[in-house]
């Protein structure tokens, strides 16, 4: 059965294969054995991540590993962080509230 963690990566041992997550939510410490090496050439100390691993009795064995945007981050593509629509409606706003001429 696949288990999920998040959180940030605090340690790394290339010559053991394992690294060592802290969770989001509970700040407990998570360490996992890669299933291969490969895991650790995108693996960085201080990156956040979203482990996806199984476990047998108390190994955990990272299945793989993923970037994942630190929680309460905004993502680029939020409407939010679009300048021009921020513009826009600033503009939309400014319009409504604007005095009309009398006729």
């Amino acid at each position: 059965m696949k288990h999920h963690v998040t959180g940030n990566v605090t340690a790394i041992d290339p010559d053991t294969t394992t690294f060592t997550v802290t969770e989001d939510k509970s700040q407990k410490t998570f360490t996992f054995a890669a299933k291969d090496r490969a895991m650790f050439s995108d693996v960085k100390k201080g990156d956040h991540v979203r482990v996806a691993y199984t476990k047998h009795g108390a190994q955990l064995t990272a299945e793989s590993v993923a970037a994942k945007a630190p929680s309460g981050a905004v993502s680029r593509r939020s409407p939010l962080t679009s300048t021009s629509q921020f513009r826009l409606g600033v503009v939309k706003q400014a319009a409504s509230i604007a005095p009309r001429a009398c006729a």
